[in-house]
Protein backbone atom coordinates (compact mmCIF):
# COMPACT_ATOMS: atom_id res chain seq x y z
CA UNK A 1 0.00 0.00 0.00
CA UNK A 2 2.91 2.33 0.76
CA UNK A 3 4.11 2.06 -2.84
CA UNK A 4 0.72 3.11 -4.22
CA UNK A 5 0.40 5.87 -1.60
CA UNK A 6 3.78 7.33 -2.59
CA UNK A 7 2.93 7.07 -6.27
CA UNK A 8 -0.32 9.00 -5.77
CA UNK A 9 1.33 11.51 -3.44
CA UNK A 10 4.06 12.26 -5.96
CA UNK A 11 1.43 12.72 -8.65
CA UNK A 12 -0.47 15.27 -6.54
CA UNK A 13 2.71 17.06 -5.48
CA UNK A 14 4.64 17.22 -8.72
CA UNK A 15 2.48 16.30 -11.72
CA UNK A 16 -1.12 17.34 -11.12
CA UNK A 17 -1.96 20.59 -12.87
CA UNK A 18 -4.60 22.28 -10.71
CA UNK A 19 -5.78 24.65 -13.43
CA UNK A 20 -6.38 21.80 -15.86
CA UNK A 21 -8.30 19.88 -13.20
CA UNK A 22 -10.48 22.92 -12.48
CA UNK A 23 -11.32 23.37 -16.16
CA UNK A 24 -12.38 19.71 -16.36
CA UNK A 25 -14.54 19.99 -13.25
CA UNK A 26 -16.18 23.12 -14.69
CA UNK A 27 -17.43 20.84 -17.45
CA UNK A 28 -18.15 17.70 -15.43
CA UNK A 29 -20.11 19.21 -12.54
CA UNK A 30 -22.79 20.97 -14.63
CA UNK A 31 -22.84 18.12 -17.17
CA UNK A 32 -23.50 15.62 -14.40
CA UNK A 33 -26.16 17.82 -12.79
CA UNK A 34 -27.97 18.35 -16.10
CA UNK A 35 -27.81 14.67 -16.98
CA UNK A 36 -29.44 13.57 -13.74
CA UNK A 37 -31.92 16.45 -13.66
CA UNK A 38 -33.23 15.70 -17.16
CA UNK A 39 -32.43 11.95 -17.05
CA UNK A 40 -30.65 12.53 -20.35
CA UNK A 41 -28.60 9.36 -20.78
CA UNK A 42 -31.21 6.85 -19.64
CA UNK A 43 -34.43 8.65 -20.55
CA UNK A 44 -33.61 10.66 -23.68
CA UNK A 45 -30.54 9.27 -25.45
CA UNK A 46 -31.46 5.61 -25.04
CA UNK A 47 -35.00 6.25 -26.28
CA UNK A 48 -33.47 6.37 -29.77
CA UNK A 49 -31.86 2.93 -29.46
CA UNK A 50 -32.65 0.89 -32.55
CA UNK A 51 -32.77 3.92 -34.85
CA UNK A 52 -30.26 4.02 -37.71
CA UNK A 53 -28.70 7.24 -36.38
CA UNK A 54 -28.28 6.01 -32.79
CA UNK A 55 -24.58 5.32 -33.42
CA UNK A 56 -24.09 8.95 -34.49
CA UNK A 57 -25.86 10.27 -31.39
CA UNK A 58 -23.72 8.05 -29.15
CA UNK A 59 -20.56 9.09 -30.97
CA UNK A 60 -21.14 12.78 -30.20
CA UNK A 61 -22.34 11.97 -26.69
CA UNK A 62 -18.92 10.49 -25.91
CA UNK A 63 -16.91 12.72 -28.23
CA UNK A 64 -17.99 15.95 -26.52
CA UNK A 65 -16.33 15.25 -23.11
CA UNK A 66 -13.25 13.79 -24.83
CA UNK A 67 -12.89 16.71 -27.25
CA UNK A 68 -13.40 19.17 -24.39
CA UNK A 69 -10.74 17.56 -22.19
CA UNK A 70 -8.26 17.29 -25.06
CA UNK A 71 -9.08 20.76 -26.38
CA UNK A 72 -8.48 22.37 -23.00
CA UNK A 73 -5.14 20.58 -22.78
CA UNK A 74 -4.06 21.64 -26.28
CA UNK A 75 -4.80 25.32 -25.72
CA UNK A 76 -3.75 25.55 -22.07
CA UNK A 77 -0.37 23.94 -22.70
CA UNK A 78 0.05 25.41 -26.20
CA UNK A 79 0.13 22.07 -28.02
CA UNK A 80 -1.81 23.16 -31.12
CA UNK A 81 0.63 21.22 -33.30
CA UNK A 82 -1.22 18.08 -32.19
CA UNK A 83 -4.13 19.05 -34.42
CA UNK A 84 -1.91 18.36 -37.43
CA UNK A 85 -0.91 14.90 -36.18
CA UNK A 86 -2.99 12.34 -38.10
CA UNK A 87 -2.49 9.51 -35.58
CA UNK A 88 -3.58 11.76 -32.71
CA UNK A 89 -6.70 12.85 -34.60
CA UNK A 90 -7.42 9.23 -35.48
CA UNK A 91 -7.41 8.30 -31.80
CA UNK A 92 -9.90 11.07 -31.03
CA UNK A 93 -12.25 9.45 -33.54
CA UNK A 94 -11.54 5.84 -32.60
CA UNK A 95 -12.29 6.20 -28.87
CA UNK A 96 -15.86 7.54 -29.12
CA UNK A 97 -16.47 5.26 -32.12
CA UNK A 98 -15.73 2.17 -30.02
CA UNK A 99 -18.03 3.39 -27.24
CA UNK A 100 -20.77 4.23 -29.73
CA UNK A 101 -20.33 0.86 -31.43
CA UNK A 102 -20.84 -0.84 -28.09
CA UNK A 103 -23.94 1.20 -27.27
CA UNK A 104 -25.58 0.67 -30.66
CA UNK A 105 -24.61 -2.98 -31.16
CA UNK A 106 -27.84 -5.00 -31.14
CA UNK A 107 -27.31 -8.04 -33.39
CA UNK A 108 -27.55 -10.36 -30.39
CA UNK A 109 -30.81 -8.72 -29.34
CA UNK A 110 -32.38 -9.38 -32.72
CA UNK A 111 -31.25 -13.01 -32.63
CA UNK A 112 -32.58 -13.55 -29.11
CA UNK A 113 -35.93 -12.07 -30.06
CA UNK A 114 -36.58 -15.42 -31.75
CA UNK A 115 -36.81 -17.07 -28.31
CA UNK A 116 -40.48 -17.55 -27.46
CA UNK A 117 -40.18 -17.84 -23.68
CA UNK A 118 -40.18 -14.19 -22.48
CA UNK A 119 -38.52 -14.88 -19.15
CA UNK A 120 -35.77 -17.00 -20.73
CA UNK A 121 -35.34 -14.35 -23.42
CA UNK A 122 -34.86 -11.65 -20.79
CA UNK A 123 -32.33 -13.77 -18.88
CA UNK A 124 -30.37 -14.55 -22.05
CA UNK A 125 -30.30 -10.89 -23.08
CA UNK A 126 -29.01 -9.78 -19.68
CA UNK A 127 -26.41 -12.53 -19.65
CA UNK A 128 -25.22 -12.18 -23.25
CA UNK A 129 -24.99 -8.41 -22.78
CA UNK A 130 -22.17 -9.03 -20.32
CA UNK A 131 -20.02 -10.73 -22.96
CA UNK A 132 -20.70 -8.46 -25.95
CA UNK A 133 -17.75 -6.21 -25.14
CA UNK A 134 -15.45 -8.94 -26.39
CA UNK A 135 -16.77 -7.93 -29.82
CA UNK A 136 -17.31 -4.20 -29.27
CA UNK A 137 -14.25 -3.40 -27.09
CA UNK A 138 -11.64 -6.14 -27.26
CA UNK A 139 -11.65 -6.80 -31.02
CA UNK A 140 -11.42 -3.11 -32.08
CA UNK A 141 -8.60 -2.54 -29.56
CA UNK A 142 -6.84 -5.68 -30.83
CA UNK A 143 -7.18 -4.59 -34.48
CA UNK A 144 -5.75 -1.14 -33.69
CA UNK A 145 -2.90 -2.71 -31.73
CA UNK A 146 -2.01 -5.17 -34.53
CA UNK A 147 -2.21 -2.53 -37.23
CA UNK A 148 -0.44 0.37 -35.46
CA UNK A 149 1.43 -0.88 -32.39
CA UNK A 150 2.32 -4.55 -32.75
CA UNK A 151 5.96 -3.71 -32.02
CA UNK A 152 4.88 -2.95 -28.44
CA UNK A 153 4.73 -6.37 -26.79
CA UNK A 154 2.97 -5.21 -23.62
CA UNK A 155 -0.52 -4.97 -25.24
CA UNK A 156 -1.49 -1.93 -23.17
CA UNK A 157 -0.67 -3.63 -19.86
CA UNK A 158 -2.00 -7.15 -20.44
CA UNK A 159 1.38 -8.83 -20.82
CA UNK A 160 1.72 -11.52 -18.18
CA UNK A 161 4.41 -10.57 -15.70
CA UNK A 162 4.97 -10.73 -11.98
CA UNK A 163 3.06 -8.01 -10.18
CA UNK A 164 2.60 -7.10 -6.52
CA UNK A 165 -1.16 -7.27 -6.04
CA UNK A 166 -1.20 -6.94 -2.22
CA UNK A 167 -1.67 -3.13 -2.27
CA UNK A 168 -4.69 -3.56 -4.54
CA UNK A 169 -6.18 -6.10 -2.16
CA UNK A 170 -5.77 -3.64 0.70
CA UNK A 171 -7.45 -0.88 -1.30
CA UNK A 172 -10.31 -3.20 -2.18
CA UNK A 173 -11.00 -4.66 1.25
CA UNK A 174 -9.57 -2.00 3.56
CA UNK A 175 -10.89 1.08 1.78
CA UNK A 176 -13.65 0.22 -0.68
CA UNK A 177 -15.52 -2.50 1.21
CA UNK A 178 -16.54 -0.24 4.14
CA UNK A 179 -17.64 2.47 1.71
CA UNK A 180 -19.72 0.03 -0.34
CA UNK A 181 -21.40 -1.30 2.78
CA UNK A 182 -22.40 2.25 3.76
CA UNK A 183 -23.59 3.17 0.26
CA UNK A 184 -25.62 -0.05 0.03
CA UNK A 185 -28.14 1.46 2.45
CA UNK A 186 -29.00 4.31 0.04
CA UNK A 187 -32.10 4.24 -2.13
CA UNK A 188 -30.21 4.89 -5.38
CA UNK A 189 -27.95 1.91 -4.74
CA UNK A 190 -30.78 -0.46 -3.90
CA UNK A 191 -32.66 0.58 -7.05
CA UNK A 192 -29.64 -0.05 -9.28
CA UNK A 193 -28.21 -3.23 -7.75
CA UNK A 194 -27.92 -6.15 -7.94
CA UNK A 195 -27.36 -6.08 -11.68
CA UNK A 196 -28.70 -9.62 -11.64
CA UNK A 197 -32.29 -9.07 -10.46
CA UNK A 198 -34.19 -12.16 -11.61
CA UNK A 199 -34.54 -14.07 -8.35
CA UNK A 200 -38.34 -14.03 -8.71
CA UNK A 201 -38.02 -16.08 -11.92
CA UNK A 202 -35.50 -18.64 -10.64
CA UNK A 203 -37.97 -21.54 -10.86
CA UNK A 204 -38.77 -20.72 -14.49
CA UNK A 205 -35.19 -20.78 -15.74
CA UNK A 206 -32.86 -23.69 -16.52
CA UNK A 207 -30.63 -24.93 -13.70
CA UNK A 208 -30.57 -24.00 -10.04
CA UNK A 209 -30.67 -20.41 -8.80
CA UNK A 210 -26.99 -20.65 -7.81
CA UNK A 211 -26.05 -21.80 -11.31
CA UNK A 212 -28.07 -18.99 -12.90
CA UNK A 213 -26.34 -16.39 -10.72
CA UNK A 214 -22.86 -17.88 -11.25
CA UNK A 215 -23.18 -17.83 -15.05
CA UNK A 216 -24.34 -14.23 -15.06
CA UNK A 217 -21.86 -12.93 -12.46
CA UNK A 218 -18.89 -14.68 -14.08
CA UNK A 219 -19.57 -12.98 -17.41
CA UNK A 220 -20.36 -9.72 -15.60
CA UNK A 221 -17.04 -9.72 -13.76
CA UNK A 222 -15.05 -10.73 -16.85
CA UNK A 223 -16.60 -7.77 -18.65
CA UNK A 224 -14.50 -5.41 -16.53
CA UNK A 225 -11.30 -6.66 -18.13
CA UNK A 226 -12.56 -5.25 -21.44
CA UNK A 227 -13.43 -1.93 -19.79
CA UNK A 228 -9.98 -1.70 -18.22
CA UNK A 229 -8.30 -2.62 -21.50
CA UNK A 230 -10.09 0.22 -23.29
CA UNK A 231 -10.03 3.02 -20.71
CA UNK A 232 -6.87 2.29 -18.71
CA UNK A 233 -5.09 0.38 -21.43
CA UNK A 234 -5.49 1.68 -24.95
CA UNK A 235 -6.74 5.19 -24.13
CA UNK A 236 -4.14 5.95 -21.45
CA UNK A 237 -1.14 4.37 -23.14
CA UNK A 238 -1.75 5.82 -26.61
CA UNK A 239 -2.63 9.36 -25.48
CA UNK A 240 0.34 9.49 -23.10
CA UNK A 241 2.61 9.84 -26.12
CA UNK A 242 0.87 13.12 -26.98
CA UNK A 243 -0.44 14.52 -23.68
CA UNK A 244 1.92 13.16 -21.04
CA UNK A 245 0.41 12.44 -17.62
CA UNK A 246 -2.49 14.85 -18.31
CA UNK A 247 -4.05 12.08 -20.38
CA UNK A 248 -5.07 10.45 -17.08
CA UNK A 249 -7.45 13.31 -16.18
CA UNK A 250 -8.69 13.59 -19.77
CA UNK A 251 -9.71 9.91 -19.86
CA UNK A 252 -11.13 10.13 -16.32
CA UNK A 253 -13.44 12.85 -17.64
CA UNK A 254 -14.69 10.57 -20.40
CA UNK A 255 -14.93 7.70 -17.91
CA UNK A 256 -17.13 9.79 -15.63
CA UNK A 257 -19.63 10.51 -18.41
CA UNK A 258 -19.49 6.80 -19.26
CA UNK A 259 -21.12 6.26 -15.84
CA UNK A 260 -24.09 8.55 -16.47
CA UNK A 261 -27.19 6.49 -15.72
CA UNK A 262 -25.55 4.81 -12.71
CA UNK A 263 -26.30 5.99 -9.13
CA UNK A 264 -25.05 9.56 -8.82
CA UNK A 265 -22.58 8.66 -6.04
CA UNK A 266 -21.03 6.03 -8.30
CA UNK A 267 -20.78 8.50 -11.17
CA UNK A 268 -19.16 11.17 -9.00
CA UNK A 269 -16.63 8.72 -7.56
CA UNK A 270 -15.80 7.32 -11.01
CA UNK A 271 -13.75 10.43 -11.83
CA UNK A 272 -11.51 9.89 -8.82
CA UNK A 273 -11.43 6.13 -9.35
CA UNK A 274 -10.65 6.54 -13.05
CA UNK A 275 -7.82 8.92 -12.21
CA UNK A 276 -6.26 6.55 -9.68
CA UNK A 277 -6.57 3.46 -11.87
CA UNK A 278 -5.32 5.35 -14.92
CA UNK A 279 -2.26 6.59 -13.06
CA UNK A 280 -1.53 3.10 -11.69
CA UNK A 281 -1.83 1.58 -15.15
CA UNK A 282 0.54 4.19 -16.55
CA UNK A 283 3.17 3.83 -13.84
CA UNK A 284 3.08 0.05 -13.40
CA UNK A 285 2.50 -0.72 -17.09
CA UNK A 286 0.06 -3.40 -15.95
CA UNK A 287 -3.73 -3.65 -16.01
CA UNK A 288 -4.08 -6.59 -13.65
CA UNK A 289 -4.28 -4.56 -10.45
CA UNK A 290 -6.93 -2.32 -11.98
CA UNK A 291 -8.91 -5.29 -13.24
CA UNK A 292 -8.78 -6.84 -9.77
CA UNK A 293 -10.03 -3.66 -8.10
CA UNK A 294 -12.71 -2.94 -10.71
CA UNK A 295 -14.09 -6.48 -10.77
CA UNK A 296 -13.71 -6.83 -7.00
CA UNK A 297 -15.68 -3.66 -6.32
CA UNK A 298 -18.40 -4.81 -8.71
CA UNK A 299 -18.59 -8.18 -6.95
CA UNK A 300 -18.80 -6.49 -3.53
CA UNK A 301 -21.59 -4.23 -4.79
CA UNK A 302 -23.51 -7.26 -6.01
CA UNK A 303 -22.91 -9.06 -2.71
CA UNK A 304 -23.95 -6.01 -0.68
CA UNK A 305 -27.17 -5.66 -2.68
CA UNK A 306 -28.01 -9.35 -2.24
CA UNK A 307 -27.36 -8.94 1.50
CA UNK A 308 -29.70 -5.91 1.57
CA UNK A 309 -32.44 -8.02 0.01
CA UNK A 310 -32.00 -10.63 2.73
CA UNK A 311 -31.97 -7.91 5.39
Amino acid sequence: MKKIYNLLLNYVRYELKATYLIYLLLFLIPATALNYYFNFESGILKSYRGEWYYFILCFFYYAIPLFYAVGIYVFQFKKTHLFSDKRFLLLLVVFPSILAFDESFNIHTKLLNEVNDEILKYYLKKTVNQSIRFITYFLPVLFYYIYFEKENNNFYGLKLKRSDLKPYLFMMFGVMMPLIILISFTKDFQEAYPVYNMSQYKDQLPGTYVQQVLVFETLYLFDFSYIELLFRGMMIHTLYKYMGVECVLAIATLYCTFHFGKPVVETASSFLGGTILGLLSLRTQSLYGGIMIHAGIALMMEAASFAQQLY
